[in-house]
């Protein structure tokens, strides 16, 4: 049964991460294509500090949670359960202005390609306006792989 639902969408009901790993709060938009999530302030997480500088890697799991918080729709839009899903993958990601976990981050993502299970998606993490982080990731939805044999 297909699922109604309307944006914004907690991310809580969309990806299966918990606090304190679910770094991002919602599902702003989606258009079927591409979309913005927002993100928690991540100083308030106890995995980071306010006072230190968010690793590259943060910019990373940001985007692929976005990309998941958008598949979760999709899924739940649908009527499907929400799939997990693996981060097994970073490229490109590149660090345009050094930031604090303060503040609260738009993450824009748009999917970039697919082949059976996996999934790249391309994002840009904003901070007022200022795209301070961006590139793509790889992740792997194990449900979709028998798409692919391989030998």
């Amino acid at each position: 049964m297909k699922t109604s639902l309307r944006l914004p969408v907690s991310a809580e009901i969309l990806i299966p991460h918990a606090p304190p790993m679910r770094w991002v709060e919602r599902l702003l938009q989606f258009d079927g294509e591409k979309g913005e999530a927002a993100s928690h302030r991540l100083s308030e997480n106890p995995l980071f500090s306010d006072t230190a500088v968010l690793p590259l890697f943060v910019m990373a799991e940001l985007i692929a949670q976005a990309y998941a918080a958008m598949k979760g729709y999709q899924d739940l839009s649908a009527g499907l359960p929400v799939r997990k899903g693996f981060l097994v993958g970073i490229r490109r990601i590149r660090i345009f202005e050094f930031v604090y976990g303060t503040r609260t981050f738009l993450i824009r993502v748009r999917p970039a390609g697919a082949l059976g299970g996996f999934y790249m998606a391309e994002g840009e993490v904003t901070l007022d306006g200022r795209c301070v982080a961006g590139g793509s990731v790889k992740v792997w939805i194990p449900g979709d792989a028998q798409d692919v044999s391989f030998q």
